[in-house]
């Protein structure tokens, strides 16, 4: 059987975990992006894999970039998707899952990457993202926690109760290696609604904090202190404009203070998507 995908190495992996970092999905404040983009340039991966995109995507709803200089065609930017290995600050092995969501095929994307993690030897799987919040920007960044089995649920961090929402090609495949006898996790950091279109590289940190937290693999988040002080500074330069806003940051802020954990009498995220719909717009500083 011919594999959808194009094997560049086979490194020596000892170990190595699978960072899944794909876009398409929920990625609040281009968190993971951001975040995926900085352990990239720290852990000098190599490409491994290179998937058949005409297989798994959609041009049409994905489509390559044109690049144009003086009404010349210069060439085309394609959208892809690889598995690249690397290593963490310590040493330790690294496989991340980069590049476009698939749109299509999304039982041979599984099989594909379940046959490529069990000849490497896969350990676990990680998933990092971002996901707008009732959560104030003044406060740090908290996480959600998901996982395949209870033993590695972290439960002061996952969400109580019984929740059916839209999956993404991520959870799939957590569920498919869980499966298969690869454990997996997903990080997730709660973006505050009215920063989720802005660029938030403090859930970015909090995510690479937390890889190392849990003892995943480690890389410095200190790379996007200055990006985040400046966001940060932006959303405080905003919301300074108007005691509306003002009122509703501290609220949250209030909410969050006099609780563990943020639950469901909080608002909710279609009542603060409401309030700041005029906040997401207002991105000119000179207004």
């Amino acid at each position: 059987m011919s594999e959808p995908y194009e094997q560049h190495d086979r490194p020596d992996l000892v170990d190595p975990v699978l960072l899944v970092c794909l876009d398409g999905w929920v990625d609040a404040g281009s968190a993971m992006a951001t975040a995926s983009r900085a352990i990239v340039d720290q852990a000098d991966t190599a490409p491994v894999v290179s998937f058949d995109t005409d297989t798994f995507i959609d041009y049409r709803a994905r489509r390559p970039t044109l690049t144009l200089v003086d009404g010349i065609n210069r060439g085309l930017d394609w959208p892809f998707i690889e598995m690249v290995a690397g290593k963490d600050l310590d040493g330790r092995d690294l496989l991340m899952l980069r590049g476009s969501e698939p749109d299509s095929a999304w039982f041979g994307f599984l099989g594909a990457v379940g046959r490529l993690c069990q000849s490497f030897g896969v350990s676990q799987m990680i998933t990092i993202g971002a996901y707008p919040a009732a959560v104030p920007h003044t406060r740090p960044v908290r996480m959600t926690v998901t996982a395949t089995a209870e033993a590695l649920a972290d439960s002061p961090y996952t969400v109580p109760g019984h929740i059916e929402l839209p999956s993404g090609v991520s959870a799939a495949l957590e569920r498919h290696l869980a499966d298969a006898g690869i454990p997996a996790i997903g990080l997730w950091a709660q973006v505050p609604h009215y920063a989720a279109t802005l660029p938030y590289p403090s859930a970015a940190v909090a995510l690479i904090d937390e890889l190392s937290r849990r003892g995943i693999r480690r890389f410095d988040s200190a790379v996007l202190t200055e990006e985040a002080h400046a966001a940060i500074e932006h959303i405080d330069e905003i919301i300074e404009r108007s005691t509306e806003r003002q009122g509703l940051v501290s609220e949250l802020e209030r909410l969050h203070d006099q609780t563990a954990e943020l639950r469901s009498d909080l608002p909710s995220g279609e009542e603060l998507a409401a309030e700041f719909q005029d906040f997401l717009r207002d991105l000119d500083p000179d207004k």
